[in-house]
């Protein structure tokens, strides 16, 4: 649901001359819109022809018709269903984009076909899309592979095979850990 909209405070000399509408419903119809143009063209001629309304008053009513103008527009055009039917349909090309750039991680240190200490590689995101360096050193080089800690080789073999059960032995938690990172030496 959207604000409501106040009516404009217009000055005193308007008093008698020019007759504000009746306060907008919330969400603003398309009446007050009428009665918001009507009101501005009112305020204008008053300004323009009399010289009665204040630059002021002409400036109020422009920002009110406006503001009703573009509350009753949000209103028609981003229905309540709208949003949770948007994330429904991109939830799976949000998928393929984690997929894409896991794959893309993956490859890009494959091709570089060294240690990762010249060229450091690229953080290869976790199985279901996180990113793995929360909270875990980063995997970047060969050395950084080897250099993990037993809880932490557990932790990035997890995330990278969340389906498949934990190696007993640390150097086959690493050695899983580089393939899924795309790095071919021990």
């Amino acid at each position: 649901m959207s604000t409501q909209i106040n009516l404009p405070q217009l000055s005193d000399a308007l008093d008698g001359i020019v007759k504000l509408p009746p306060a907008p419903s919330n969400p603003p119809t398309p009446t007050d819109f009428v009665n918001a143009r009507q009101l501005k063209e009112d305020v204008w001629t008053t300004f323009k022809n009399e010289q009665i309304a204040s630059a002021q008053d002409v400036l109020r009513t422009e920002k009110y018709c406006a503001d009703i103008f573009y509350a009753a527009d949000n209103e028609a055009v981003v229905p309540p269903w709208f949003q949770p039917a948007v994330e429904q349909a991109l939830a799976p090309i949000r998928q393929n984009l984690q997929r894409c750039s896991r794959i893309a991680a993956i490859t890009y240190n494959l091709t570089l076909g060294g240690d990762g200490l010249l060229r450091r590689f690229q953080v290869v995101p976790f199985a279901d899309g996180s990113d793995p360096r929360e909270g875990l050193p980063q995997l970047l080089t060969s050395r950084a592979v080897e250099e993990l800690q037993g809880p932490q080789a557990t932790e990035y073999f997890r995330g990278y095979y969340p389906d498949v059960q934990v190696p007993q032995s640390v150097p086959e938690r690493k050695k899983q850990i580089r393939l899924a990172i795309g790095c071919r030496l021990p």
